[in-house]
């Protein structure tokens, strides 16, 4: 083939190149990604803000963007030789998006005429309300994520590590999830990463050590080692209540209590789990997606502007700013 070509079911996407859609208008959502094989581009469709917004009314699936593939040596493309490139290209849409968003009707192009046509048989998530890091109408250099992305994705570990993640991270963002499911999930992640990065990867602690440090203590130097404050973010004005009522020194701490209410309850731990607002687990759960996303934006070696979730759930000015960490 000399190229394939791709749609994406409910793609969010976001400010990048600027894209003559016709002869009179363009389109500032080209995402061009690029690895040491192919070159990827994905444009928005010229009707997307009209799909958009019969989404928004009825839910569901909705093609709202398009693919192109092509090798970068001009070399033919074999279809059997894309599979890691889209499950690459799967995980790094599932960060951005927070929702997962696979190539699923893929053609084959010769001499610009299609000569085949694959319906691919991936899972998807229903369109809801965008709750990610990344803001709606700032270009903010995703390509260099992806950059990074692809130098772990030759390991194995590494790349089984952040599938695990990822999936984690996005069940605990969804909005007919419970917040005590989410939270557990969301645990699960870091201490994942903890594992990951901090003992595997970088082997700052054995393996045998890090079976006796205890659950809040990973968390702490997971936002050590990426220069995050243990102290719960202000705006999180219930988490902090709950965090004063019973003495706990920090977010990690607090986080890590009250998933063990969830999970390890007794008659006193269910007590002080209904003395936890629904507000504070959301601020609980939050903090925790907030924590996944920094580490793992500083890991991909991010730098600039992104949406904190911590400063408001559902405003997409909450700017903050990040600066990478490298080992």
């Amino acid at each position: 083939m000399d190229y394939i070509q791709f749609e994406l079911t409910n793609q969010e996407q976001r400010q990048g190149s600027l894209v003559q859609t016709n002869k009179n208008t363009a389109s500032p959502k080209r995402l061009v990604l690029v690895d040491n094989i192919h070159e990827i581009i994905i444009d928005e469709y010229a009707d997307s803000l009209r799909l958009r917004s019969e989404l928004g009314q009825n839910g569901g699936f909705q093609f709202l963007s398009s693919g192109k593939i092509k090798t970068i040596n001009g070399n033919l493309l074999q279809f059997k030789d894309l599979e890691s490139s889209f499950e690459k290209l799967f995980q790094f849409l599932l960060f951005l998006n927070t929702r997962k968003s696979s190539p699923l009707i893929i053609y084959g192009f010769k001499n610009e005429k299609i000569v085949w046509k694959h319906i691919q048989t991936s899972e998807c998530d229903q369109y809801n309300y965008y709750n990610g890091w990344v803001l709606k109408y700032d270009e903010l250099g995703l390509s260099k994520i992806w950059d990074k992305l692809c130098n772990l994705w030759t390991n194995k570990n590494d790349r089984d590590s952040l599938k695990i993640i990822l999936k984690w991270y996005n069940e605990a963002n969804k909005q007919n999830i419970s917040l005590e499911s989410g939270i557990l999930l969301i645990q699960n992640a870091l201490e994942l990463l903890f594992n990951w990065l901090i003992s595997e990867k970088f082997m700052y602690v054995s393996s045998s050590d890090a079976n006796g440090i205890s659950a809040s203590a990973k968390i702490g130097i997971l936002l050590s080692k990426y220069q995050l404050e243990p102290v719960i973010p202000k705006e999180l004005n219930e988490l902090i209540k709950y965090s004063k009522a019973f003495n706990f020194n920090n977010g990690p701490e607090t986080i890590t209590h009250v998933r063990n209410c969830i999970v390890h309850s007794n008659s006193k731990k269910i007590d002080h789990l209904q003395k936890l607002s629904e507000l504070a687990k959301q601020e609980a759960l939050n903090m925790g997606l907030w924590y996944v996303e920094i580490i793992l934006l500083k890991l991909l070696e991010y730098e600039g502007e992104y949406h904190n979730r911590c400063i408001g759930l559902k405003k997409y000015d909450a700017k903050d700013k990040i600066k990478s960490t490298n080992r």
